[in-house]
């Protein structure tokens, strides 16, 4: 997590055994790597201790007041809710609250197929996906994924894996695949596996563009089309006929990502997000 990064954490099963006890012990603050480490190194599990997961996804909401922008929530548990909460009903309320949230599960040292299963459906419910770890540095590589973009692999609809964009291939048997990014319009359909070969996909990041009418020349103006390094300057000067022209070529290139959004099925300015067809 970069220094500065919104951060609060949020711990059950620490405190008192046998008890649905769930305590915020990091508000939300710009994050201090150095005393978050220090106060996480503190906390031990206690035997015994319960699994409050639905009563402590409910006050998400609370524990990040004030927050803006997209919130991460990423939950680690190494078994079922034992309180008799409901986490999917509970992260169903953040959402219908219009809290723009994503929710990931790192689940350690889960045996029970059965209980990955819920745990996927979990996350699936708040536009995220499940990391499961077996092992101490599993768990370590898993939280750190957890951190990153998220994509689903479906056949039909019915998600058959899961991976984390630009990291470790996965495997699949040989056939025809939807893939797509939980929480988004983003997805490709008709991805076909060969048997034995490496597939290597690319989903068009959606990212701020102007419209194409608000970019007309004029005088001292910031020009940019999506994906330029840097914003070039071009400033009229007299009898000088190359400015006016590569203000019309920028034009053209924010017109073009223009349609290409379009295409791609992002949120276009100035109108409704729609599905690329």
């Amino acid at each position: 997590i970069e220094p500065g990064t919104g951060f609060a954490l949020r711990v059950f099963g620490h405190r008192e055994a046998n008890a649905c006890r769930t305590d915020l012990e990091i508000p939300l603050a710009p994050i201090d790597v150095a005393a978050a480490t220090a106060r996480i190194g503190t906390i031990e599990a206690m035997n015994l201790a319960k699994t409050p997961i639905g009563q402590s996804l409910a006050t998400v909401k609370d524990d990040v007041a004030g927050a803006v922008g997209p919130v991460l929530v990423v939950l680690v548990t190494d078994g079922e809710e034992t309180c008799e909460g409901d986490p999917r009903a509970a992260i169903e309320a953040l959402r219908a609250a219009g809290l723009d949230v994503r929710v990931n599960i790192v689940g350690f040292a889960i045996d029970e197929v059965g209980l990955k299963e819920t745990f996927q459906a979990w996350a699936r419910a708040g536009n995220g996906g499940y990391f499961d770890a077996q092992s101490g540095d599993e768990l370590t590589a898993a939280v750190l994924a957890s951190l990153e973009t998220v994509f689903e692999v479906l056949d039909g609809e019915r998600v058959v894996a899961s991976g984390v964009v630009g990291g470790d291939p996965i495997d699949l048997p040989a056939g025809a695949y939807r893939v797509r990014v939980p929480g988004t319009n983003r997805s490709v359909d008709g991805v076909v596996v060969e048997p034995g070969a490496l597939r290597n996909l690319s989903l068009y990041r959606c990212a701020r563009a102007p419209r194409p009418d608000s970019v007309r020349p004029g005088p001292a103006r910031s020009l940019r089309a999506p994906g330029s390094p840097v914003q070039q300057r071009h400033r009229p000067r007299r009898r000088d006929r190359a400015a006016p022209n590569a203000r019309r070529r920028h034009a053209d290139a924010a017109a073009r990502a223009y349609r290409l959004r379009a295409r791609a099925g992002c949120s276009l300015p100035g109108t409704r997000r729609r599905r690329s067809r």
